[in-house]
């Protein structure tokens, strides 16, 4: 029996510390947790336990009551075999049974909450214990190294922002690496001047205030609260940055990051300096109740500050969300969005403002802070995509030495810059939403990401990620090294089977990047590629029976290229066109004949390939001349008119070898043909065989050796008697009387 009295005695007193300890996990940081149970109250609780040690009803009655609840854990321990019998309810039972616990505990809950706002009124009551003089002379001690701190922090702020504009002009038009640099560098001597006002605090709070070497506790309040605030507004400078406007992340006005600058800092001021040096004080030089009212009093105060500033500037923030100051015309459920934004934002508020009247006094500062930490991740999230949104409008600008050699580099570059940005934007959404529900309570993101699944699902991005950066780091540079090698202004100069090659070889390479990009990635994820490999080898083998057609068409042109019978650029016959090679893939050849006409030729439909550019060509000439005239003096002239084609400097260069002649090669009906040959560069026989007729055209005119060509006999009929038609010639009558 003693015993079970000294656990129930236990019991009571650690209960009795329950609501203490509960209290200071709630916000951590405060001289003492304002739920402490007084001495008196522990001591009435000893008296009520001892009373009922020595009441024997009463002590009968503690008795039963043990008893009952010793046959209650006797009952739990044999819950499993009710619950293996449970087990056989109904999915709709189990359903209602869920149901039926969380709409009694929302009630719970609401009813807790409505009665902790119904006494809400009682936490102002520790006002009336607050003695302003006592106040104001303890605070009174902290004037000194408060004009101090400020006046040293206000000079250095001074000469810091003539830096700060420095930064700000050389930022203006920069390289992105030099603007990040200063952005940063701006930063760093905007927390170095609260560092250096820090410590002159410091100093003198150790030197000349108190005993030499020793802080007081005030003092130390100060200084830290000091340290924090100030520091919360550095980083808050480094997002509105109010005073450099090349330096600001995100896309408002210099009056609109002033103004949000002065307001939200205010704002900070009030939490922290109230949370860390007035509530302390208070709760020293007066009690906990008074402490708990004043920080009640500061929490409504910035309540009241925010739903003031919401209400004011609803429109100027519609207007900047709809984006009619930057020329952007916002529609459908965005525009209807940033014309509503504000009505979230007020529930939310006023949420917290009933958290404020009805929640723990310590719970307070820790929803404003949940709240601030929710606000500044979307603010950062923001100012980190509109920066990654300016540098990326600007586009990637390449070395003028590297552009040079690869043209389509820069172009071909930026043309990704909307995916990826539209990715990043994604992922930094994704990250704001992970830690706003996380600052909110709902889960836990670092027991998420330190689990299984987290590290699961993060090793998995990162690689995916980083396969899809090589994969595309290896297009580039297969791409860009086949655009160098075509370059004709660096290098060697390709040949046209080069040219073709490599153009394949450049569409090939990337079809299998893709393929094997894709099948690595998918096995990251967790997906069995195998059955996918056997399932596109089936579906191959029934395509390749579906489509024998387009088989052959790739087998021939692999041959073709093989055997290098087409290149682009080429003058061929394939089927029945005849042109020029414009595009050559695999499959086809496309090719523009001479009267402009685009051909697409299948190889499955090319029997015979004629190709008029292999190596060189020959100029072939056939050329007419009449029955009475001399073969000699024909022969003759021919080589005239080629020596004086040969001397030409520009047609000269298109000749490799002397003319061949081959003699009379027919007798026509009305000419007797001699002909000759030309050796030329490839496709060029067609130039040389224009020029060489013009010459020699002149030359059998100059030298009287006819060029035959047909006559025509004009016949009117004859009529049945034998007459025949009157034959009338007309004269011009300029030709008469020039006559």
């Amino acid at each position: 029996m003693t015993a079970i009295i000294r656990l129930v005695a236990a019991f009571l007193l650690a209960a009795s510390f329950v609501p203490a300890v509960q209290a200071q996990s709630l916000f951590p940081g405060q001289d003492a947790p304002a739920e402490t149970t007084s001495p008196q109250e522990e001591r009435s609780a000893v008296d009520l336990l001892i009373d009922v040690i020595s009441d024997d009803a009463a002590r009968a009655e503690l008795i039963e009551r043990l008893s009952a609840a010793q046959d209650a854990s006797e009952a739990a321990t044999l819950a499993p075999e009710d619950a293996a019998a449970d087990e056989d309810d109904s999915f709709g039972r189990r359903i209602a049974t869920v149901t039926q616990d969380l709409a009694a505990t929302i009630t719970d809950d609401i009813a807790t909450f409505w009665a902790r706002l119904a006494a809400a009124p009682n936490t102002f009551a520790g006002l009336s214990s607050l003695s302003p003089g006592a106040f104001i002379s303890a605070v009174s001690d902290l004037l000194i190294i408060f004009v101090v701190t400020v006046g040293v922090f206000i000079a250095l702020r001074s000469r810091a922002k003539i830096r700060f504009r420095r930064f700000g002009a050389e930022a203006d038009g920069a390289p992105v690496a030099k603007a990040i640099g200063l952005y940063f560098a701006s930063a760093a001597l905007d927390l170095a001047t609260v560092l250096c006002a820090w410590v002159i605090g410091y100093v003198l709070a150790a030197t000349l205030l108190g005993g030499y070497g020793s802080v007081g506790i005030r003092q130390s309040l100060y200084l830290n609260a000091f340290l924090v605030v100030e520091t919360l507004k550095v980083g808050l400078r480094m997002v509105l940055s109010p005073s450099t406007r090349c330096l600001r992340p995100l896309p408002i006005g210099d009056r609109a990051a002033r103004y949000l600058s002065t307001r939200i800092g205010l704002i900070v001021s009030i939490v922290g300096y109230g949370s860390l040096l007035i509530v302390p004080i208070v709760n020293r030089q007066a009690s906990y109740a008074a402490g708990r009212a004043v920080t009640a009093v500061l929490a409504l105060t910035v309540l009241a500050l925010a739903l003031w500033m919401v209400l004011r500037h609803r429109r100027d923030v519609t207007r900047w969300l709809i984006g009619e100051d930057r020329g952007i015309k916002r529609r459908g459920s965005v525009r209807f969005l940033a014309r509503n934004w504000h009505w979230p934002v007020l529930i939310y508020l006023l949420g917290i403002f009933a958290v404020a009247l009805a929640g723990p006094s310590r719970a307070i500062f820790s929803t404003l802070f949940t709240s601030g930490q929710v606000i500044l991740t979307i603010v950062a999230g923001i100012a980190v995509a509109g920066l990654l949104t300016g540098w990326m409008k600007r586009g990637i600008a390449l070395p003028d030495a590297l552009t040079q050699r690869i043209p389509l580099l820069q172009s071909r570059v930026n043309k990704f810059v909307p995916a990826v940005l539209f990715v990043i934007r994604t992922i930094i959404v994704i990250f704001v939403v992970a830690v706003a529900l996380d600052a909110l309570g709902f889960f836990d993101l670092r027991e998420i990401l330190a689990g299984d699944l987290g590290l699961r699902l993060t090793g998995t991005t990162i690689t995916v990620v980083l396969v899809l950066i090589v994969a595309f780091a290896i297009w580039l540079a297969l791409t860009s090294y086949v655009e160098y090698r075509l370059n004709p202004a660096y290098g060697q100069i390709a040949t046209p089977r080069e040219n073709t090659l490599l153009t394949l070889a450049r569409n090939a390479g990337t079809i299998a990047l893709v393929v094997v990009t894709l099948m690595i990635v998918l096995a990251e994820i967790g997906l069995n590629i195998a059955p996918l490999l056997a399932s596109a080898g089936v579906l191959g083998l029934a395509i390749g029976f579906g489509a024998q057609k387009l088989v052959q068409d790739i087998i021939t042109g692999l041959f073709i290229q093989f055997e290098n019978a087409i290149n682009v650029g080429d003058v061929i016959s394939a089927g029945t066109a005849t042109g020029v090679v414009e595009r050559l893939t695999i499959r086809s050849v496309s090719i523009r004949d001479v009267s402009g006409v685009y051909h697409i030729i299948p190889f499955s439909s090319v029997d015979m390939v004629s190709n008029f550019m292999r190596d060189f060509s020959y100029a072939l000439i056939d050329m007419g001349i009449a029955y009475r005239e001399d073969v000699a003096d024909a022969k003759r002239a021919m080589h005239d008119a080629f020596d004086e084609l040969r001397a030409d400097p520009e047609k000269g260069a298109l000749i490799l070898d002397d003319m061949e002649w081959f003699g009379v090669d027919a007798f026509a009906d009305s000419a007797v043909i001699c002909r000759v040959r030309i050796k030329t560069v490839a496709g060029q026989q067609w130039a040389i065989t224009r020029a060489y007729n013009e010459i020699l055209k002149r030359i059998f005119d100059a030298r009287g050796i006819e060029i035959p060509f047909p006559h025509q006999t004009i016949y009117l009929g004859e009529r049945k008697d034998g007459s025949t038609q009157t034959f009338h010639l007309t004269r011009d009558d300029k030709d008469a009387a020039a006559e």
